[in-house]
């Protein structure tokens, strides 16, 4: 399936919840595009040590109203009349007959500005044994951004007052142009990395430049993503 890269209008159909084979716990969210394309977004809810992937799910949060307790709520709940963006790239995938071929990929789920997936959930009652004390203590709130009070200069009385300097206009970006960045410089650095693990570095990139101002990515202003874009790649032409 050939796809363009870019921002899509869709709406979610059928999820489900279960484990991967290397122990991530995984919401398996399908998508259905305006032109009824049918693919699978794949959210990984923990790290394979167990430990909750709370950027991955804040976002989840930030679109579909879900609390962060359980994660079965995305089974139960029916969120086929919502509207959603989803951020679509293509990808290299090899095949067990060796040949690469692009297969399309859901980077992101946004709010706007379904495909099922062939898997069963796993079992209700074993996995929220396992991850629900964490959901609710995730759940519970995070603590919001310190604030720290900038340093005044000190000017000795009767000094001439410098000629202010011209500011440069600031820079902007959105923020698929920053995922894009961003993945570019991930596959120079970390190629082959799991989807889970270049998701967390990420939201710690978002982190360094939201957090000082106790924004979160939804709160994230033009300039805010390109001061970010500067940070992941200077020398790139956006």
């Amino acid at each position: 399936m050939q796809i363009e890269n870019g921002t899509y209008r869709a709406r979610p159909t059928q999820a489900t919840v279960n484990e991967s084979k290397n122990g991530v716990l995984v919401l398996y969210l399908g998508v259905h595009l305006e032109d009824s394309t049918a693919l699978t977004s794949y959210h990984a809810l923990t790290t394979k040590d167990g430990a909750l992937n709370t950027r991955t799910i804040d976002n989840l949060k930030a679109w579909s109203g879900w609390d962060g307790l359980d994660p079965f709520w995305f089974v139960d709940t029916d969120l086929t009349g919502m509207d959603i963006e989803v951020v679509l790239e293509n990808e290299p995938f090899t095949g067990e007959d060796g040949q690469t071929r692009n297969t399309v990929k859901v980077k992101w789920v946004n709010p706007p500005g379904g495909g099922i997936p062939a898997r069963e959930n796993g079992d209700r009652r074993t996995l929220l044994t396992k991850y629900g004390s964490k959901f609710r203590a995730n759940a519970s709130g995070t603590p919001g951004a310190r604030k720290v009070a900038p340093l005044k200069a000190t000017v000795p009385p009767g000094a001439p007052k410098a000629p202010a300097a011209p500011k440069a206009p600031p820079r902007v970006s959105t923020m698929e142009d920053c995922w894009t960045a961003f993945c570019a410089e991930r596959d120079k650095t970390h190629k082959g990395e799991a989807q889970g693990v270049r998701e967390q570095a990420w939201f710690d990139a978002v982190d360094a430049i939201g957090k000082p101002q106790g924004k979160g990515q939804d709160a994230f202003t033009p300039e805010d993503w390109g001061r970010l874009v500067a940070s992941i790649a200077d020398d790139l032409p956006y």
